[in-house]
């Protein structure tokens, strides 16, 4: 467990891929503020560039340094964690070259 999470953490501050498990399938994964990393995972999945690629956040709070949120935050904390996706304004922090037509 904690080797495999700490080898996991390494690869991402590397800017290495790696595949994680979801309730159904595998996930790709990288650090979103990575350059080399988003332009691996696009080449990996063989997507079309102009197909953005979501983020995910350890925490609420996070969302906010990455996004320009409109909603009210106890939304926020209804709905997460949990099944769900949001689609929100990009922030000028989030790294450029991710969806960078978005």
């Amino acid at each position: 467990g904690a080797e495999v999470l700490a080898a996991t953490v390494r690869a991402l501050k590397e800017g290495l891929v790696v595949a994680v498990p979801t309730d159904t399938i595998y996930g790709l994964a990288c650090l979103a503020q990575h350059r080399l990393a988003i332009k691996t995972v696009y080449d990996i999945k063989g997507r079309n560039g102009q197909k953005p690629l979501a983020i995910c956040v350890g925490e609420i709070q996070d969302i906010y340094k990455y996004c320009k949120v409109k909603v009210k935050a106890e939304l926020l904390t209804d709905l997460l964690p949990g099944p769900v996706t949001l689609v929100f304004e990009r922030s000028e922090v989030l790294n450029k070259d991710l969806n960078p037509f978005t």
